[in-house]
């Protein structure tokens, strides 16, 4: 299938001998003055639904928007296996340092560990929205599996992944409160947390809330999945989404 007229694979080299890769779709023929900055989450990627549905919904509204690869088939690309949560948010930090220098606004959103990733990247950018973020409670730790024969983890609920013991390390200590509420304390641009209703256990993530040091906005969808697949669900979080990105509401 032949790519929209507006979109480019882009690659960025990465300190470490590594390429970084992204697709920006732009919203017009010329680069708008505002970009959005998407961070997929474990076993994600720019292709899946709720990342896609968030392209068209902000390329409609006159947004740019660019969704990193953390992985990919890619010539010189990571694996999966090859990264910490740590590795992604150098990656995004960097692409961020890069492209803030392109445009007026820039705005950054982040699925599940890829919200960890972005308040790890903690880019000093127009405001950030975290969508079901991944913070103290790390969903694969408990059902992580070590095969101590491949010298990896196993994570995923039917389909398995692979992750390094460095990963699987670094989730870990994440799950401690004092670190990771020094990086949410941390936070350098305004915050918006939304998480899906069916999340019945949500005290981290109130946790995460309370110690934002700046402007920020709470948000919960009755009824949403934790992809947001299940509705309107997906529709209701961009529009959440883009009342935060607005400077009026804030």
């Amino acid at each position: 299938m032949t790519p929209p007229v507006h979109q480019h694979l882009i690659t960025l080299a990465t300190p470490d001998g590594k390429k970084l890769y992204a697709l920006l779709d732009q919203a017009g023929d010329v680069p708008s003055d505002r970009l959005l900055v998407l961070s997929h989450g474990l076993a994600g990627g720019p292709d899946e639904f709720l990342n896609v549905t968030a392209q068209h919904f902000f390329n409609a509204r006159g947004y740019d928007v660019l969704r990193p690869y953390y992985y990919s088939k890619y010539p010189d690309a990571r694996a999966l296996l090859d990264c910490i949560f740590s590795t992604h948010a150098r990656d995004l930090g960097g692409l961020i340092h890069v492209y803030r220098q392109k445009y007026r606004q820039v705005f950054v959103a982040g699925h599940s560990s890829g919200g960890l990733v972005a308040m790890m990247a903690n880019p000093d950018v127009t405001a950030i929205s975290l969508w079901d973020p991944a913070f103290i409670k790390i969903f694969f730790v408990p059902h992580a599996r070590h095969r101590p024969e491949i010298n990896a983890y196993t994570v995923g609920r039917g389909i398995e992944y692979l992750i390094n013991p460095a990963m699987y390390a670094e989730a870990r200590a994440l799950q401690d409160e004092a670190k990771s509420l020094a990086i949410a304390r941390a936070m350098k641009a305004p915050v918006q947390i939304i998480s899906s209703g069916d999340d019945t256990d949500l005290p981290h993530l109130a946790q995460l809330y309370n110690a934002l040091p700046g402007s920020k906005d709470r948000q919960i969808i009755p009824g949403a999945d934790h992809l947001f697949t299940r509705g309107e669900s997906a529709k209701i979080l961009l529009q959440h989404v883009e009342n935060w990105f607005n400077p009026n509401t804030r």
